[in-house]
């Protein structure tokens, strides 16, 4: 039933010739089911995102991508249901393979902001970030900045997976991959002190 009910969905904002509010409408109340308070209610809603950004045209799904990355990447960090957690994580990778290279930089430039929350002064642009040892330690970090790192490293992740391409053009992927390991060491490894 819920995968009819996907479908059906999924057509008809497709289908049916829907002003782009309307549009609009339809895809924030598709992201507030993900919200849903029942497991499968929020699986069914993230499985129609996965259909229907297979489905949109390119220059419309750029026009909303950053309205599903945000949310969904919330519903990864915050969702108590594992099985929610992985469409969530499909629904990012479904969207990161779809959309041009200028719009997975600028979701770049969010994890590079998320993995800089534990830095005072973060540069967070793509192109400039630059790796600095610092006395940033586990320690003098607040649970906020923990969580925002873990955020990044997690989205980082699936954006590695879902366009490796951009990771490895124009030296970026060392900068980076070094961001998430910086980060990751600070909070896996426990200082010498």
């Amino acid at each position: 039933v819920y995968k009819r009910q996907t479908s059906i969905v999924v057509t008809f904002i497709i289908s049916y010739p829907l002003s782009e509010k309307r549009v609009a409408s339809q895809l924030r109340q598709l992201i507030n089911n993900c919200s849903f308070e029942f497991e499968e209610g929020r699986c069914s809603a993230l499985n129609a995102l996965v259909l229907l950004i297979k489905a949109l045209p390119l220059p419309v799904l750029e026009d909303y991508s950053q309205m599903i990355f945000l949310p969904t990447t919330l519903r990864i960090v915050n969702d108590k249901a594992a099985i929610c957690r992985e469409k969530a994580a499909a629904v990012i990778i479904s969207l990161i393979r779809k959309i041009n290279t200028d719009s997975v930089l600028q979701f770049i430039d969010f994890v590079q902001l998320w993995l800089n929350s534990g830095r005072a002064c973060a540069t967070t642009t793509l192109t400039t970030t630059t790796i600095i040892s610092s006395n940033l330690s586990r320690e003098s970090m607040t649970p906020q900045n923990k969580m925002l790192i873990r955020t990044g490293s997690q989205v980082a992740n699936l954006i590695v997976q879902a366009r490796p391409d951009i990771c490895k053009r124009d030296g970026h992927v060392s900068r980076f991959i070094q961001s998430v390991h910086h980060y990751l060491s600070i909070l896996l490894i426990p200082s010498a002190s």
